[in-house]
C-alpha cells in the first residue's frame, strides 16, 4: 500500500513535469508595412502568451491593416481579449493623452480567466 502511494505520487510529480509549459520569452525584429522596423519580445506560455515593445507596452498584429498596434483589452462573448486599439506602433505614433498603455500586470484578467 505504501509502494502504491508512492507511484501515485511520482506519477503525478513526472505528469505535472511533462505538462508544465516553459515561460516563452523571444526577441522578434519585424517590419510594418511602411517599411519601419520594431523589435518585440514575445512573452508567457502555452496557455497566455503576447507580444511586448522594448518599455513593456503590449502590442498586437491588426490583421486587416498589417501593422502592430498598442493592445487594448475588451470583454467579448463572457472572455477577456487582447485586440488591436487602432494605435499603430512606431516612431511618429501619437497616442491620445487618454489612452492606456497596456503591459504585462494589466493581464491579471486574462490570466484569471485561463486558470479556471
Amino acid at each position: 500500500m505504501k509502494n502504491m502511494k508512492l507511484a501515485l505520487v511520482f506519477v503525478g510529480f513526472l505528469s505535472a513535469c511533462v505538462f508544465a509549459s516553459p515561460p516563452v520569452e523571444k526577441r522578434l525584429e519585424v517590419t510594418q508595412p511602411n517599411g519601419e522596423q520594431i523589435v518585440l519580445t514575445r512573452r508567457g506560455n502555452a496557455s497566455l502568451h503576447w507580444l511586448e515593445l522594448r518599455r513593456g507596452a503590449i502590442v498586437v498584429l491588426n490583421k486587416k491593416s498589417g501593422y502592430y498596434e498598442y493592445a487594448k483589452m475588451e470583454r467579448a462573448d463572457g472572455r477577456w481579449q487582447l485586440l488591436p486599439s487602432g494605435f499603430t506602433v512606431g516612431k511618429n505614433s501619437t497616442l491620445p493623452e487618454n489612452f492606456q498603455i497596456l503591459k504585462s500586470k494589466d493581464l491579471i484578467p486574462l490570466r484569471k480567466q485561463i486558470s479556471r
